[in-house]
């Protein structure tokens, strides 16, 4: 069973600003958005996030890879 999980409103802006730096630096990656309750409710179980991508690995002075912690 996954946790439950609670943010106040800046630690989530800070959340969402953190993805918002990552993506933007990818070279792939052409818009990206955070949906679900992270963004309506008190207490949540993931963050959704959609990344429409270009379909190649973008550019970013990481290991190349498409996933992983941000």
């Amino acid at each position: 069973m996954s946790s439950v999980n609670r943010f106040d409103p800046p630690a989530r802006e800070r959340v969402i600003a953190r993805l918002e730096v990552v993506l933007a630096a990818r070279t792939d990656v052409l818009f990206a958005f955070v949906f679900g309750s992270v963004l309506t409710e008190k207490t949540f179980r993931d963050i959704d996030v959609g990344i429409w991508t270009t379909g190649s690995t973008g550019s970013t002075g990481s290991t190349g890879s498409s996933t992983g912690w941000i």
